[in-house]
């Protein structure tokens, strides 16, 4: 009998899963998928190596990768380590001047916050929170130009000083009163200063024909002038009558538009216990959340004017907000995402922000409705097209959450329900999506592993798979590079025995030539003329290390004064560590006929690979048989990548399940379309 495994879409499934043959997903599950990725198309590449970057500013610290994207071409990872900063962009440390020292900036962020820094970006400018620090901006304006300052929200444009103001025209009325007025500066940027001093004058009632004339010193910055009339005689409420390029402004019984007053001074988060720990960016306002002393509270900036929380009496459309959200628990904002709603995800369930009719965010329209009933952990989620994907409060399940039509509210998909085994006794910590080349969310571990999920809502594919390497990956980071999504890795390594923390990036999988293929860890290249000995490998020193040279695999080798030696001359030389990658098929089993109970025998393997060498195939790991990898064709160069199907015999065993391993040893690609095991049945 014959049974063909088209299609592993549906990645590792959990052990109590084994049995489940009548779930539609058990027929593209796989018991094992170590170093392997899930295509969403079915098939599983291997894992492409991690490039060595550079070790970290000290090893003897956790150190946290974050993304820095200005567009798709300036991109950066930042490594922030403890109150230092460091800058990597295309794959090396940007330099000081040029070099040789690395580019570094001081910052107040010690080693114990760093995972929980909450950021968000508009253009050339990150802000940071936490609530043991201010608020403040990351700008960045080169390569090797970076300033970190805290945010002041005070007023940017100073006010006009005192007012001159002198009765003028003729035709006044035949009683007198007083009037007030105040005056504002805007700059070019639209933002208001605080209101002058206020100045009064009693005259005759003014009339179409007489009024007041009023008059201040220019502002530095001023674009234009703002003038607010108060006709109640100090009552203090001042309604707008008009503006001005220059510093003078005539007023020939304006009524006062009272709906349009000067801004009130507001710097709720600026001081201790008061510190903002969530950021985002909706509808042109800065916002933040999550104070110490009210970790329910949001406060949204002025339109336009991110760095102003000013308001106004009555409150203007345009005015900053304050709004708490309400619930019977006091559940902290954790995070603020803007999709086509603004979502506030906190520690107890997510929230939607309504906006009223209108569909925008002011003063008097906000209002707050809970979404679903899962809590958000610290870890930032991702954002994937319409869907947020975040770790669930205790850290051991990823959800997704996008707006279903039917239930018009938000609402989401247990993501980790089929593969629990992977998330048992320990917490992601660190999490990035990379959209390209495969959809791939990798979530770091606590115990230092790393799990991917390839993630295809419009395709109904999530498949989760595990990543390893001789040592523990501790933080992620992911930015656009080219045609595709590169992943940046903190990975603490133990070398020549010592512990040691590395940037490592995940290389590009995808060549033609076997000479190119990149399928090491914490791996360095050459290429230039023929040579026996490889240096600069200082990173890896006394370690036992593999070696792709010109397409050919040489191992044994041991890294010594930061060289290796090969036995022959090569011109494209990879080295690093290596790694096994393994892919176990399911038991054998129908939903139409159960085989459960019936002993199976596995004697031969048809594996269908595409530009792929090398690898083994058996019923388990102490009885692997190698794929064939030599094709009459190839004569005696090097064994090129070749798309083929091998019938493999393997060793004959009667067991439960019939499972099939594929093993890649060899630093080589392998993606694997489909697995035919031809079997037998027992009693």
């Amino acid at each position: 009998m014959k049974e063909t495994i088209r299609s592993f879409s549906s990645g590792e499934l959990q052990p109590s899963l084994h049995q489940r043959a009548d779930l539609q997903r058990y027929a593209t599950g796989l018991t094992t998928c170590s170093n392997f990725i899930v295509q969403a198309q079915g098939g599983v590449d291997n894992r492409p190596g991690l490039r060595f970057i550079g070790e970290v500013k000290d090893s003897t610290k956790r150190t946290r990768s974050i993304p820095f994207e200005f567009n798709t071409e300036q991109t950066y990872v930042l490594e922030f380590g403890d109150q230092i900063m460091r800058v990597i962009k295309d794959g090396g440390y940007v330099l000081a001047g040029g070099g040789p020292a690395i580019y570094e900036i001081v910052t107040p962020y010690l080693e114990a916050d760093l995972f929980d820094l909450n950021f968000t970006q508009s253009a050339d400018t990150m802000t940071i929170c936490h609530r043991n620090y201010a608020a403040r901006d990351l700008t960045r304006t080169d390569h090797d130009a970076w300033t970190l300052t805290i945010i002041d929200f005070t007023s940017q444009v100073s006010p006009p000083g005192a007012l001159t103001l002198t009765a003028v025209g003729t035709g006044a009325g035949t009683y007198n009163k007083t009037y007030d007025y105040v005056v504002t500066a805007v700059d070019a940027d639209g933002r208001e200063s605080l209101a002058s001093p206020t100045n009064s004058i009693t005259t005759p009632s003014l009339s179409l024909t007489a009024g007041v004339q009023v008059d201040w010193a220019d502002v530095v910055g001023a674009d234009h002038y703002n003038i607010y009339k108060d006709t109640t005689t100090g009552t203090g409420f001042f309604g707008f009558i008009g503006q001005s390029k220059f510093s003078v402004f005539e007023d020939y019984n304006i009524l006062p538009d009272t709906t349009f007053s000067p801004p009130d001074e507001s710097t709720p988060i600026s001081s201790v216990n008061n510190y903002p720990g969530a950021v985002g960016y909706y509808q042109q306002r800065r916002l933040f959340a999550n104070t110490d002393n009210n970790p329910q509270i949001v406060l949204a900036s002025q339109i336009g004017v991110f760095d102003s929380l000013r308001s106004s009496t009555p409150a203007r459309d345009d005015d900053a907000i304050e709004y708490v959200v309400s619930s019977r628990q006091v559940n902290e904002i954790r995070h603020i995402i803007g999709l086509e709603d603004l979502m506030l995800l906190t520690s107890g369930r997510p929230f939607r922000v309504t906006e009223g009719q209108d569909f925008v965010l002011t003063p008097s329209t906000i209002g707050a409705k809970p979404q679903g009933k899962y809590g958000v952990s610290k870890v930032r989620p991702a954002i994937v097209d319409d869907s947020v994907l975040f770790v669930q409060d205790k850290g051991t399940r990823i959800r997704d959450l996008n707006y279903s039509i039917e239930g018009a509210r938000y609402k989401g998909t247990d993501l980790s329900i089929m593969a629990e085994h992977l998330f048992r006794g320990r917490e992601v910590v660190d999490m990035a999506y990379a959209q390209e080349p495969y959809g791939v969310l990798w979530c770091v571990m606590s115990d230092g592993a790393l799990l991917g999920l390839t993630y295809q809502k419009e395709h109904q594919v999530w498949a989760w798979h595990r990543h390893e390497t001789n040592g523990q990956f501790e933080s992620v980071a992911v930015i656009s590079e080219g045609e595709e999504d590169a992943a940046y890795f903190v990975v603490k390594r133990n070398i020549n025995g010592s512990d040691v923390r590395y940037i490592e990036r995940m290389e590009k999988r995808y060549s033609d030539l076997a000479e190119n293929a990149f399928f090491i860890d914490s791996g360095l290249s050459y290429d230039g003329v023929p040579v026996t000995v490889v240096s600069g490998i200082d990173h890896l020193e006394g370690e036992e290390v593999v070696a792709l040279a010109d397409g050919n695999v040489v191992r044994g080798l041991t890294v010594n004064l930061g060289s290796i030696t090969i036995p022959r001359e090569a011109s494209v030389i990879h080295v690093g560590l290596g790694y096994i990658s393994d892919v176990e098929t399911l038991g054998i089993d129908s939903s139409e006929q159960t085989m459960q109970g019936r002993k199976k025998n596995v004697s031969e393997v048809s594996i269908r690979v595409l530009n792929s060498r090398g690898g083994w195939v058996g019923p388990d790991a102490d009885n692997l048989i190698e794929i064939k990898p030599r094709f009459d064709s190839d004569g005696y160069d090097t064994i090129a990548l070749k798309t083929f199907e091998e019938r493999v015999n393997i060793q004959p065993d009667w067991n439960d399940d019939g499972k099939v391993l594929v093993r890649q040893l060899d630093p080589l690609p392998m993606t694997i379309l489909a697995i035919t095991p031809e079997f037998d049945i027992g009693g």
